[in-house]
């Protein structure tokens, strides 16, 4: 490394570096990482006012063009709310729609399965069995397969490194770097491949920041959650509402963490690609390894434990855990007792706190059995609570 380099040239060398750099550092006021990244930008900005040439004014680029309203400071902040509003209430309607045709066979299985399952332990696993298929393909995949589409369609055309420009100065003010918008946007998928994204910012504090961060924001399975139960049963704008909650409550705890920790975010250097039409086959693909991470994954542990539900309920243990809970549910939140179980599952992964909230009730038309300050409060505590396993 440079050090080894420095010691091998000159004894005397890094010692005097070391002596320069801690008195820099006193001047300077901050860390030479971060004076040295501050320089950097000094630099590059002053090579181009040096060897840019600007043209005559005339007709841009189209991308130019385009980039002088989706990055607006103000306008380009609006569109990309309104953008990802967009996306989210699309993503439930087509799910919605999805969800009601793939759920009819399940739902006429299950009214047959149901009252031959009575009393019968090897039915009762197997009504789980059927529930655990049915979440995934009625439940989960209705939603989760259209948000993985218009997130890809997003990423191809070449919006969402533009959406992490846009927030560079938002994030300063909570303390973060702007490239910490790549792992957050991540996370809106799968907070696992968003803390390992961490990896690609430069300072450890930034890192550390985002790390924490990433687990706060409502992965793809907590939005099942949130399509699922709010928006299904309240609609989409409750939906919608919590999406916010969730920016304002992540706003806070960076801003707390930065001070907390200490120290400075450094500037934005970021490629930002050109303008693409998305190529159907480059986006299906992209959908396809997504989707396919949920059938490997996680739709395998659904099955398993709605099957492990179904017994647990069978044996009268689900009944104990609800009474364990019950100062957690019915005490301090003001939900069903019965939901209780659905928390501790939820733990493995989070679309089967919708699956087991269905199967703890004993319907999936929640609005007759919950009002809709518990579908908030369950919902809200499921985005927020303990991540998943992985």
């Amino acid at each position: 490394d440079v050090e080894h380099a420095a010691r091998q040239a000159d004894g005397t060398l890094l010692p005097f570096a070391e002596e320069h750099r801690d008195a820099l550092v006193r001047v300077a006021g901050q860390t030479a990482r971060d004076f040295v990244s501050v320089r950097r930008h000094e630099v590059a900005s002053d090579i181009f006012s040096a060897v840019a040439r600007t043209t005559a004014p005339g007709k841009r680029p189209f991308g130019d063009r385009l980039d002088a309203v989706l990055m607006h400071p103000v306008l380009g902040l609006l569109l990309a709310v309104i953008a990802m509003a967009a996306l989210f209430v699309t993503a439930f309607f087509v799910g919605d729609f999805l969800a009601g045709i793939v759920a009819i066979p399940f739902d006429a299985l299950g009214e047959w399965l149901g009252p031959l399952a009575e009393g019968s332990l090897l039915l009762t696993l197997v009504r789980g069995l059927v529930d655990g298929i049915a979440a995934g393909a009625g439940i989960v995949l209705p939603y989760l397969l259209p948000l993985l589409v218009l997130m890809a369609l997003y990423e191809d055309f070449g919006y969402l490194p533009r959406v992490a420009f846009l927030i560079d100065g938002l994030f300063h003010r909570i303390g973060l770097h702007g490239k910490s918008v790549v792992p957050l946007i991540l996370s809106y998928g799968c907070s696992v491949p968003a803390l390992m994204a961490t990896r690609i910012l430069e300072s450890p504090r930034d890192r550390v920041l985002t790390g924490l961060l990433a687990p706060l924001l409502p992965c793809s399975a907590r939005t099942v959650v949130i399509f699922g139960v709010v928006a299904a049963f309240m609609g989409p704008q409750w939906a919608l509402a919590i999406f916010a909650i969730n920016l304002v409550v992540a706003g806070v705890v960076g801003r707390v963490l930065s001070s907390v920790v200490g120290g400075s975010a450094t500037g934005l250097v970021m490629e930002v690609p050109p303008y693409r039409v998305p190529v159907p086959a480059a986006v299906a693909k992209k959908v396809w390894f997504r989707v396919r991470d949920f059938l490997v994954n996680a739709w395998p542990i659904l099955v398993v434990a709605s099957v492990a539900m179904s017994g647990l309920e069978y044996a009268g243990v689900a009944d104990a855990i609800n009474t364990a809970l019950r100062p957690l549910t019915a005490g301090l939140l003001g939900l069903p007792v019965a939901v209780g179980v659905t928390l501790v599952f939820g733990f493995l992964r989070k679309e089967l706190a919708l699956l087991l909230l269905f199967q703890a009730l004993g319907t999936t038309h929640l609005a007759g059995v919950m009002t809709a300050a518990q579908m908030m409060g369950f919902t809200l505590f499921i985005v927020f609570y303990v991540p998943c396993v992985a």
